[in-house]
């Protein structure tokens, strides 16, 4: 997109009420969730403030009033609830946690009592941690599903079933738990397995 584009893109953006709802219903989300990860001790409050990064990142990617993939997730921020927000970091949270503490076993109960404390849904992440146990073998495919299916039912906006919906998400939820992983090896000195 072009100079041009990109300002007409904010403009409308602006003008539509879909910046304002991003501060308000998102923005506070997140500074919240934030807020409760800076009182964690280390290493946890580290960990956490990574994956905190990395779910901001899908939820820009896929909710965000600048996103770029209008063309495969149709929605209408603004629909789109503090509560939902709120669930959706539960979520990917729990996401994140799931695929350090099965490349980790050793940090599993610490990690889930850690998130189950911070996340403002923990019934929801307890929910998706026992679909994503449930799930045969190590397949980030299914893995990936199993989460994705849990965001459409939150955020009411998506197609569990649609292929480009979840390769998308699979592909940027996935990258963002590598760098995120990438990070917490290096500066945390927590041992992670990362492909």
């Amino acid at each position: 997109m072009s100079i041009l584009g990109d300002a007409f893109s904010y403009l409308a953006n602006v003008f539509s009420g879909r910046i304002r709802h991003w501060t308000t219903a998102h923005n506070v989300t997140l500074s919240q969730q934030w807020a409760k990860v800076e009182k964690l001790s280390p290493p946890f409050d580290g960990i956490f403030k990574q994956f905190l990064v990395a779910a901001g990142i899908v939820v820009e990617s896929f909710f965000g009033p600048n996103r770029k993939s209008e063309k495969i997730l149709k929605v209408d921020l603004r629909m789109i609830s503090s509560r939902q927000f709120e669930e959706l970091y539960s979520l990917l949270l729990a996401y994140f946690c799931f695929m350090l503490y099965t490349v980790n076993p050793f940090l599993k109960e610490q990690l889930r009592e850690t998130l189950l404390k911070i996340v403002s849904s923990p019934e929801t992440a307890s929910k998706l941690l026992r679909s994503l146990e449930g799930v045969q073998k190590f397949d980030m495919g299914a893995l990936a599903g199993v989460a994705w299916e849990s965001v459409v039912s939150v955020i009411g906006f998506g197609d569990k079933d649609a292929a480009g919906q979840l390769a998308s998400f699979g592909i940027i939820a996935g990258h963002a738990y590598v760098d995120a992983a990438r990070r917490i090896k290096a500066e945390l000195n927590v041992p992670v397995s990362v492909q």
